[in-house]
C-alpha cells in the first residue's frame, strides 16, 4: 500500500510541477489554486502517507487503509478537475468539488483513525529502549 502512494504521488508531483511551470509561461495564474492542491493533497500528503504505510505495514495492511486508499484515490481528481473548470468560470462543477472535497476529507479522516488503531512500537522499540511511545 505504501508502494502504490509513492508511485502515485510521483505522478501529482509531475503535474504539479507541470502546472506551475505551464503558468509561469502563459503568465496567467488561473489555476493556482488547482496547482497548491495537487502539490499539497496530490504530492505531499500522499508522499507522507505513503511514507506512513510503509514504515507501518500492519497499518497498510489493514481495510480501513485499502478504504481509505480508494477514496482518496478516486475523490483527489474528482476535486481537482472539478475545480479547474470553476476557476476558469464554470459554476456547474461547484458540486464536484463539494462531494471530492467532502469524501477526501473522510478519507484523511479515516486515515487518522487506521494510524492511530494501528500504528505501535515494533518489538525493537520496546518500553526500555528509550523511545518513547505516548503522545
Amino acid at each position: 500500500m505504501g508502494i502504490r502512494y509513492i508511485k502515485i504521488d510521483a505522478i501529482y508531483f509531475v503535474i504539479g510541477v507541470s502546472m506551475g511551470l505551464y503558468m509561469s509561461i502563459v503568465h496567467s495564474y488561473t489555476l493556482t489554486s488547482v496547482h497548491v492542491h495537487v502539490n499539497l493533497l496530490g504530492w505531499v500528503s500522499m508522499a507522507i502517507i505513503g511514507s506512513l504505510y510503509y514504515l507501518f505495514p500492519s497499518a497498510a495492511a489493514s481495510k480501513l487503509a485499502k478504504v481509505q486508499f480508494w477514496l482518496y484515490n478516486i475523490a483527489l481528481p474528482i476535486m481537482m478537475i472539478g475545480l479547474a473548470f470553476i476557476v476558469h468560470g464554470n459554476e456547474a462543477f461547484v458540486p464536484a468539488v463539494a462531494a471530492g472535497g467532502t469524501v477526501v476529507v473522510i478519507s484523511v479522516i479515516l486515515f487518522a483513525i487506521n494510524i492511530i488503531l494501528n500504528v505501535k512500537p515494533s518489538k525493537s522499540q520496546g518500553v526500555n529502549s528509550g523511545h518513547s511511545t505516548s503522545i
